[in-house]
């Protein structure tokens, strides 16, 4: 330490390199993503719709790229394999998230999609049904067609994409841990009672 040797009366000569930063890697982190949607599930689970996902992503092939997390032992066109981790900053700068399972509970994946003002293209299932409000906060579809076409028109569709990410943002403040923590304990007491 340079300073301290000052201190006690050493001579010391000394040279302070700053740190540096690439500026392109900060560029290209601020720079919008191509358009692309994302993806989230567990792909070994036939449950997830893997297949049906698939089939979105080759028909999105040449405009719109599709990103999956999650376990990744497959390659397939225009399906990129994140792996498994964090999918919340990959929402966050997502033109849609598609939701392909063929049943849903309540996932988390589409509420935080909801909270980041992100709109959701699923399959009309329970799970998915009881969040999303067709046509407003995102489309639920039934056909890997219909699912493509619903995430081009995002794509292509600035303002669309805009007021239903500001529609799902809205719709997700009802969906917060406090809420869900006294519903927990409503449901505990009266099970008690």
């Amino acid at each position: 330490h340079v300073g301290g040797a000052r201190q006690v009366g050493l001579a010391v000569r000394a040279y302070v390199v700053p740190n540096g930063i690439d500026h392109d890697e900060v560029a290209r982190a601020l720079t919008p993503m191509s358009p692309h949607a994302l993806a989230v599930g567990r792909w070994g689970d036939p449950v997830k719709g893997f297949e049906f996902l698939a089939n979105v992503a080759a028909q999105l092939a040449g405009s719109v790229n599709v990103w999956a997390i999650g376990p990744s032992a497959w390659s397939r066109p225009n399906l990129l394999a994140l792996g498994e981790q964090s999918a919340l900053p990959f929402i966050v700068k997502g033109f849609c998230l598609l939701g392909t399972s063929e049943v849903e509970g309540c996932p988390y994946v589409v509420l935080e999609a909801m909270a980041a003002g992100v709109p959701v293209v699923a399959r009309a299932v329970p799970g998915y049904t009881d969040l999303i409000s067709d046509g407003v906060t995102g489309y639920l579809v039934d056909m890997p067609s219909t699912m493509a076409e619903r995430v081009r028109r995002l794509v292509k569709g600035e303002p669309l994409r805009q007021a239903m990410g500001a529609a799902a943002q809205m719709a997700s403040r009802a969906y917060t841990l406090e809420r869900m923590a006294a519903e927990t304990a409503r449901v505990y007491e009266e099970a008690l009672h």
